[in-house]
């Protein structure tokens, strides 16, 4: 009798060290899941305070520069496809909460700036307007670029080329641009060139200084 109630004590007890590993890992679980949680939260106040900080800054500029912004921003679009009457135009269209609308003009032909007229002139608007935010919002004046210009017809690499070695060397900004397009390679003062090399069975990326 009692070696069975001994047996049963130790089979108890073993049940509870289960029992006990079960709930430790579950307020592990738990305590990771708070964490987790206290993090979105505050990333979403700090988003939204960035939010709100880049709009006062962005309806700031707009008020003070829009008629300049739509200029700078088609001349730089002129040097690029001087074959093309393309144009652009900021106006806001709410005075009170300040809201901007960005259009296109092509040929006399208003559109979306997105979705009107294709991936080329999008990218090199989205290019001088990033130049232009960061002069005007005294940013540090780097920039990293990766395949941004990859809609920009073959004809006009080149030309893109051009405009941005002119933006960069006339305000003083330090670009790095990624980029499989070796006409946009013109005007770059250094070129690096990408490769993946083997060693040991693990693949590592090398950069090889142009001429």
């Amino acid at each position: 009798m009692l070696q069975t109630l001994t047996s049963q004590a130790d089979d108890l007890k073993i049940k509870i060290s289960k029992v006990e590993g079960v709930k430790s890992q579950l307020v592990n679980q738990r305590s990771k899941l708070d964490l987790e949680i206290e993090t979105l939260k505050q990333g979403a106040v700090v988003r939204e305070k960035t939010v709100s900080l880049f709009k006062q800054l962005l309806d700031k500029l707009i008020d003070e520069n829009v008629t300049t912004l739509s200029k700078l921003v088609t001349e730089g679009l002129k040097i690029v496809i001087p074959d093309q009457q393309v144009e652009f135009s900021a106006t806001i269209e709410q005075k009170k909460d300040l809201w901007i609308r960005f259009t296109t003009i092509e040929n006399g032909v208003e559109g979306d700036v997105i979705n009107s007229f294709g991936g080329m002139i999008v990218a090199l608007e989205s290019f001088i307007l990033r130049v232009l935010c960061i002069l005007k919002l005294k940013l540090k004046r780097i920039l990293i670029l990766d395949e941004v210009f990859a809609h920009v017809s073959t004809e006009y690499l080149e030309n893109t080329s051009y405009l941005i070695k002119k933006l960069c060397d006339d305000f003083g900004i330090d670009l790095l641009l990624v980029t499989h397009k070796k006409q946009l390679l013109k005007y770059a003062d250094t070129v690096y060139y990408a490769k993946s090399e083997n060693e040991k069975g693990l693949k590592r990326l090398v950069l090889e200084k142009g001429e």
